[in-house]
């Protein structure tokens, strides 16, 4: 059910089109993207990669998606990629810190995969940081630890997402 929401999510936003960059380093909260539906994040570990890209967030039945990139992204230096952190229950995150791990049906928990340049990765540990959240967007910071059949990675960044109301209901 996770994978299809979260291929069903991505999908919509491929078709959607929505694509948008900035070139600020990831890091604390000073480096949200000030740009709308926008997103930053630095990959360390098996692969290594600054990524950016368009950031959504909305809805998924009764759950809640950020997608951060489309398939489609490529980096400057030739890196493509996607991250989705979602959540199964209780619709859209109010402002705190939240748990990434590997148990996407808690709602106190978000399950975060990544696909970068042609590998997948699931996380295992790390935290969403929501420093805003109204009905127009959500904005944050995240880490977390995630693993693939090509080794270990780590992902920080931070977004600016706007809310969609192109997601799956």
């Amino acid at each position: 059910m996770t994978r299809t929401v979260v291929t069903g999510v991505l999908c919509t936003l491929v078709l959607l089109g929505w694509s948008a960059c900035d070139d600020d380093d990831p890091g604390g909260d000073d480096n949200i993207p000030s740009e709308a539906a926008t997103f930053i994040a630095d990959v360390s570990g098996s692969v290594d990669a600054d990524i950016s890209g368009s950031a959504f967030s909305g809805g998924v039945g009764n759950g809640w998606a950020l997608v951060l990139g489309v398939i489609t992204l490529k980096t400057a230096d030739g890196i493509d990629g996607s991250i989705s952190i979602i959540r199964t229950v209780d619709g859209r995150p109010g402002d705190g810190t939240y748990s990434i791990s590997t148990n996407p049906e808690s709602e106190l928990y978000f399950y975060a995969s990544a696909f970068i340049n042609g590998n997948s990765f699931t996380s295992t540990q790390g935290n969403l940081v929501i420093t805003s959240s109204s009905g127009t967007n959500v904005r944050g910071t995240f880490g977390f630890d995630a693993v693939g059949s090509s080794g270990t990675i780590t992902i920080e960044g931070g977004f600016n997402a706007t809310n969609s109301t192109e997601f799956l209901d």
